[in-house]
């Protein structure tokens, strides 16, 4: 642990946060519960920033967590939150807040709020997203993500873990900030999520509400592939819910 840029050694005079890094994770804080994490830099991983497995009601707020080789945040839990919060300058994804049972329709109860995210997906390109989604009764809203080469969410269906939360369900994700998401790929969206499994028609119920849509193009060429991008690909019956405000000046 180092003290904030330009702090002396002494807690007592810092003005903000302390700066930690190197271990992976730099913070693991899994099977904690009413835990709060707050106001702090993490940067410089090995792996992944914060690591919260199996957390109840955990409080992960006001901290960056970058340039980590893998992801910023690790979030599997209940009744827990990530708010205001950064992540930029990573290997692989974002945040990866995942809560609930789409079997037994337990709630997850996570919040995701808040948070800005950016310049992701630096060494592993594709399907490694902003913010990546699943479980029940999560809420995703009011967060700024930009700057990937592939999705900026991504969640549900295919993306759902087979040993817990199954689907998305019930997930709500209203006034979200995207812009300049796929523009390396074909064939894709901003917001993505995909039901090819057999389980496809579990994921009910997801809202997308009130969000805007920046720039979301392919800038770097399709290759042999002939798909454009979108801003909200629902691929092979994923079935979510959508009532959209957007803006959409660049769409290829």
């Amino acid at each position: 642990m180092m003290p904030p840029p330009g702090y002396p050694i002494d807690p007592a005079q810092w003005h903000s946060g302390p700066v930690v890094g190197l271990k992976d994770p730099v913070v693991n804080m899994s099977g904690s519960k009413h835990t709060s994490l707050l106001s702090m830099q993490v940067l410089h991983g090995r792996g992944v920033g914060v690591l919260a497995t199996d957390v109840v009601d955990v409080q992960i707020h006001d901290i960056n967590s970058s340039l980590h080789t893998r992801q910023g945040m690790w979030l599997y839990g209940v009744d827990s939150s990530i708010t205001n919060c950064s992540v930029s300058a990573v290997g692989c994804a974002g945040i990866r807040a995942h809560g609930g049972n789409a079997a037994t329709l337990a709630k997850g109860n996570l919040s995701v709020l808040g948070n800005r995210v950016h310049s992701f997906a630096r060494w592993k390109r594709t399907y490694l997203a902003g913010i990546h989604w699943s479980g029940v009764g999560n809420s995703y809203s009011h967060n700024t993500v930009s700057d990937s080469p592939h999705n900026c969410f991504l969640g549900g269906g295919n993306e759902a873990d087979a040993d817990n939360t199954l689907a998305g369900v019930d997930c709500m994700f209203e006034g979200n900030a995207l812009s300049r998401c796929a523009y390396e790929a074909a064939d894709a969206g901003a917001f993505y999520t995909c039901g090819q499994r057999g389980a496809a028609f579990v994921n009910r119920g997801n809202v997308v509400k009130d969000s805007t849509f920046i720039d979301i193009r392919n800038t770097a060429g399709k290759g042999t592939q002939t798909a454009g991008v979108n801003a909200i690909c629902e691929s092979s019956c994923a079935c979510p819910r959508a009532c959209l405000t957007v803006c959409l000046p660049a769409l290829d």
